[in-house]
């Protein structure tokens, strides 16, 4: 298991805006603008990533196969992720940075060690919907059209309801924008969408 924090089951299935460019630095050309839209920057940048991601099927178990990345890691409870204080959750800050570079499974398995224990019903509601749609992202790799669709639309669901509730963005995400890039998800399949965090004070690495 990853050593940050305890794992339970398998995946079955704005101050806070981003600096302008520009303000007396030469503009940056589409190309560098574009790929740094594809690809967020480490947001636990002192927690090791898996050796290989885990595929079911594919690959040993992480924690039930003796080759596996994370077996006979001790469990280890996270600390509770109080929602103002987002950005000081190295279990949640590592589950980002395992699903935006392709360890999906492992990052269900993050979320949902806070998953079980959240701060509230909102809080809950979040984080069902990020184990979702890492959910969805280890059916698609898998090929599986329909799990994929069935997945990525509950997340997407959950996120717009947390929204309702807790406006544009919370705990760093942008609520509705990453429910649109999910549904897109959804509908077309690929590459899953990245999952940017925008906190004005927070700077990652």
């Amino acid at each position: 298991m990853l050593a940050v924090s305890g794992r339970r089951r398998d995946p079955v299935e704005s101050s806070a805006a981003s600096p302008p460019f520009g303000a007396g630095v030469p503009d940056r050309s589409a190309e560098v603008r574009m790929r740094e839209r594809r690809h967020p920057p480490r947001y636990a940048p002192d927690q090791p990533l898996p050796p290989y991601p885990y595929l079911p099927g594919r690959d040993p178990h992480p924690t039930r196969d003796p080759h596996g990345h994370s077996y006979a890691q001790p469990e280890t409870a996270p600390e509770p992720l109080v929602p103002e204080r987002w950005c000081e959750s190295i279990a949640f800050l590592l589950g980002v940075d395992l699903y935006n570079r392709g360890y999906h499974w492992e990052a269900h398995e993050a979320w949902e060690s806070l998953w079980l224990h959240p701060h509230d019903v909102i809080q809950r509601e979040l984080l069902q919907a990020l184990v979702q749609a890492a959910a969805a992202a280890v059916q698609e790799r898998k090929g599986n059209t329909y799990g994929r669709q069935r997945l990525a639309a509950r997340a997407v669901r959950r996120l717009r309801r947390v929204a309702a509730h807790r406006g544009r963005r919370w705990m760093g995400i942008e609520l509705e924008r990453f429910a649109a890039a999910l549904e897109e998800f959804a509908r077309d399949g690929g590459v899953p969408p990245p999952l940017w965090l925008r906190e004005g004070t927070f700077e990652p690495s």
